[in-house]
């Protein structure tokens, strides 16, 4: 896949879409691919929702401030 990437002149790759696999990121390194990295902190299904529900954003909330910096933390550690 990444070779094909290559050929077609795509230089990123969004984490998101592809496994978190440790051996993903060496061959990102070899393949010169820009990896854009994402943590498990999507909250913006909630702005679709019926009313009172759109109205939360968890991302803003104070009460999950802690969860969310805690999963981007993990994210870091483990592909830096």
């Amino acid at each position: 896949d990444l070779k094909a990437m290559k050929a077609m002149h795509i230089n990123a790759v969004r984490t998101a879409h592809y496994p978190n696999d440790p051996h993903w990121l060496r061959l990102t390194d070899r393949y010169g691919l820009l990896v854009v990295d994402e943590a498990n902190i999507e909250t913006h299904g909630l702005v679709a929702m019926p009313p009172p529900h759109n109205r939360l954003h968890l991302a803003a909330s104070p009460a999950w401030r802690r969860a969310l910096l805690e999963r981007v933390t993990r994210m870091v550690e483990r592909d830096k």
